[in-house]
């Protein structure tokens, strides 16, 4: 049985998003999504990759589904693209049915607009941040000739299957974490759990297809613990 929460609790960030062929001028996808989502999420931010022009975002396959625009709303954002949207987490994460219920409305909304001709891919992506060097209380070792690899600066990543889906994993233990103007250094743990084979499933089947990503990367997030570990983070079971 898997934990229903952990305390403190460790998610930094947690997105939702829709890779997508658009079926209307790249140019006027922002503008459908901030017609359609203005009322909950007013503020909206400009993008440092708009200083890129867009054949140069294009060409390359790393920015070619890259967010342009962010819009704020209450505890939520959204970012936008001419071939990407997500919903993600702007406050401190309550409890999955709140997310889940938020990206659905999201995807509704999204799928009722003229905008997506195909999905190219759906993922569901949280990180967590732990105090200090997190690999020694994982279920994970790197070793060489035999000798186990203990850095000051690791870095990980993979991308395998799972639970039906293909999932990236990448962990560190260079990283920093800034609350109310102080300078926490840290790990993170990054769980990206994408939906490939059948990313239409994100409109036809979308309360499901969310349920068994969100199981896949819960999975994966507490096998990595090592049970002495997970003690000291007060799991609780329903």
């Amino acid at each position: 049985m898997l934990p229903t929460s952990i305390s403190p609790n460790t998610i930094v960030q947690a997105i939702a998003e829709i890779r997508f062929e658009s079926a209307i001028p790249q140019d006027a996808v922002f503008g459908q999504v901030y017609a359609a989502f203005s009322k909950e999420y007013p503020t909206v931010r400009p993008l440092d990759i708009l200083n890129l022009p867009l054949q140069i975002r294009e060409s390359n396959p790393e920015l070619a589904f890259s967010a342009t625009h962010q819009m704020l709303g209450s505890g939520y954002f959204l970012q936008v693209g001419p071939r990407v949207f997500h919903v993600a987490i702007s406050g401190n994460y309550t409890r999955w049915s709140d997310f889940r219920s938020r990206i659905m409305e999201a995807y509704g909304r999204i799928h009722s607009l003229p905008l997506v001709s195909r999905v190219v891919r759906t993922s569901l992506r949280y990180m967590d941040f732990f105090e200090g060097d997190v690999l020694p209380k994982l279920q994970t070792s790197f070793s060489l000739e035999d000798h186990t690899i203990a850095g000051r600066e690791t870095m990980f990543r993979t991308v395998y299957p799972s639970h039906g889906f293909d999932t990236i994993l990448q962990i560190n233990n260079t990283s920093a974490r800034v609350v109310d103007g102080a300078v926490t250094q840290g790990s993170v743990t990054d769980i990206d759990v994408l939906a490939v084979s059948n990313p239409d499933e994100v409109f036809t089947n979308t309360e499901d297809l969310l349920q068994r990503m969100h199981l896949c990367g819960k999975t994966i997030f507490f096998s990595l613990l090592k049970p002495d570990f997970l003690k000291t983070l007060n799991p609780t079971y329903e």
